[in-house]
């Protein structure tokens, strides 16, 4: 299989080859008139010129053709050497274009018109973890299958058969299973007359850009403490909840949870186990919920649960029993120190009194707080015992 020069090279090859023809054949056309007038036509022509005529000799005859053929000679010279010059270019242009893609930084290749590798780079190499050996002469569909799916590359194959270049993100999986992301730019290059058609597929890895992004937007949408889903976050998923709630019609209900006799552990045992009572009491109240119901914190010992499917009243009860019967053992941290929280919880359903998602929210607040001075550790619904 060619590298990616070889085509380039024939070419000129060829034309090195037609040149020399041409010169050839023109020295020896020019020799051979020069030696059929001095040795024949001239002795016909001669009568009908005006003038005295006398016969040459044969060295002056073979003088006047090695003068035609020195004059030829020196003639064809020039583009002979303008030839060169521009051959030599050529090939140290080939040679430039070649040490350009095998030593440049990006993972390329070159494939055919049907698909198939015909060469790759030093950076290809390392990027796939593949010898060219292994590579080249391989349809590509089964090289990039490490790179992205098999849908999305049949995706790029048909935009670039019919746009003529594709440029995007791509995901796919390393050997180890761990998420890769890389820039793709493929782009067809045409060769000579007959517009011989290759494909140039350059590749970018940035799944180190791809991972940073996502653990600053994970940074952005949930708190760093219990790593619960944050506010921010729980608004975006309520929105969502929401709507599907006006569409559907299903049960939508949203439990506003705050810690009954939190504040004196921060005053008496410090911060540190102040935080740690936190991170435990998140992760009783994300065992309360199902799976797909998000639990946020709110802020400071405040906490929501967005319940989505709810049946009924009964259900919001149940899952809110759940997370005030979470609290009954008592909170164990670090040193042996052991502390003992409760849970007030709110309810509010979507369809009784509220519009938006925004006050749903504030519903189950309030009704948080009149279930504080029931006494806490109870649950109340909006609108109840206010």
């Amino acid at each position: 299989m060619p590298d990616v020069t070889s085509y380039r090279f024939s070419v000129s090859s060829l034309k090195a080859r037609e040149l020399a023809l041409f010169v050839a054949g023109t020295v020896t056309g020019v020799a051979l008139l020069a030696m059929a007038w001095k040795f024949g036509i001239e002795e016909w022509v001669d009568p009908f010129l005006p003038g005295t005529h006398h016969e040459d000799s044969e060295a002056e005859r073979w003088e006047f053709v090695i003068a035609c053929a020195m004059f030829t000679g020196l003639g064809l010279a020039l583009p002979i050497l303008a030839y060169s010059r521009l051959a030599a270019e050529n090939l140290a242009a080939a040679q430039l274009s070649r040490d350009v893609f095998v030593l440049a930084p990006q993972p390329m290749m070159v494939t055919s018109s049907r698909g198939l590798v015909l060469a790759v780079n030093q950076a290809w190499e390392s990027f796939a973890g593949l010898q060219k050996s292994h590579a080249v002469g391989v349809p590509i569909t089964a090289l990039c299958e490490s790179v992205m799916d098999a849908g999305m590359l049949r995706r790029v194959v048909e935009s670039v058969d019919h746009a003529g270049a594709w440029a995007g993100e791509v995901q796919g999986m390393t050997k180890a299973g761990s998420p890769c992301w890389s820039w793709l730019a493929v782009n067809i290059i045409k060769h000579g007359e007959e517009g011989v058609r290759h494909q140039v597929w350059s590749f970018s890895d940035i799944t180190a850009q791809k991972l940073r992004e996502a653990s600053a937007e994970h940074a952005a949408l949930h708190d760093p403490l219990t790593g619960l889903p944050n506010r921010r976050l729980l608004y975006q998923r309520l929105e969502r909840a929401f709507t599907f709630y006006r569409q559907t019609g299903g049960g939508l209900a949203v439990l506003f949870i705050d810690l009954d006799g939190f504040k004196p552990v921060n005053d008496i045992y410090g911060h540190d186990v102040g935080d740690q009572a936190l991170q435990e009491s998140a992760d009783r109240i994300r065992r309360c919920a199902r799976v797909e119901d998000p639990v946020a914190r709110f802020g400071g010992d405040e906490f929501v649960i967005l319940a989505g499917n709810v049946a009924g009243p009964e259900d919001a009860a149940a899952l809110a029993r759940r997370c005030i019967e979470a609290f009954q053992p008592e909170i164990t941290v670090r040193d042996g120190v052991s502390v003992r929280v409760g849970a007030s919880v709110g309810i509010a359903l979507a369809g009784q009194v509220l519009q938006d998602a925004d006050a749903l929210i504030r519903a189950a607040d309030e009704a948080m707080y009149v279930a504080k001075r029931n006494g806490g550790r109870c649950y109340v619904f909006a609108g109840e015992n206010r």
